[in-house]
């Protein structure tokens, strides 16, 4: 991972301490940020959440529920912290998962989303929400308009989907 301070005139390294990729990034201050690692591709690795509130100098590991697994998406809204998930055994497939005190408490989303692996996760609010990822076979859509309560599919592609995002 690498920071920028200037516009990306230059860039510098960040440390994130993990054995496992940085799947995705989220600051909402120049100083507070969260990560997520972990390694879909091995069927015993567990994915860790990673937490800064020093712009990436230093990172702290949050205990969370699910393992084994692979965060492969996170996003902060409104003091809710989102996260996308994949477990790669039969057990529980994937989820997607929320936290309202900064990470001391999760919450995991809904079944119905299960072998769809995370991949991108975008909320315009804490109600309103998108999931890009892939069943394995085709890549997904789905939306929530219910706070993650229920996900319902929006469109079904050939490819695989990493990533969503809205200006608006």
């Amino acid at each position: 991972v690498i920071k920028t301070n200037d516009g990306g005139n230059t860039w510098n390294p960040i440390n994130i301490p993990s054995n496992f990729p940085v799947r995705a990034i989220y600051f909402t201050s120049a100083d507070s940020g969260w990560a997520v690692t972990g390694d879909p591709n091995n069927y015993t690795a567990t994915g860790t959440v990673w937490l800064t509130a020093t712009g990436g100098a230093t990172w702290t590991s949050i205990t969370w529920p699910g393992t084994p697994y692979a965060n492969l998406s996170i996003q902060v809204m409104g003091g809710t912290v989102w996260m996308g998930s994949t477990h790669n055994t039969g057990l529980t497939g994937q989820d997607v998962y929320n936290s309202n005190d900064n990470g001391a408490t999760w919450y995991s989303n809904q079944p119905n989303i299960d072998w769809i692996w995370q991949y991108g996760l975008h909320f315009s609010d804490n109600m309103h929400g998108w999931l890009a990822g892939d069943g394995q076979t085709n890549g997904y859509i789905n939306y929530t308009s219910d706070g993650g309560a229920t996900w319902t599919t929006q469109d079904t592609t050939t490819g695989f989907l990493y990533g969503v995002n809205f200006l608006d």
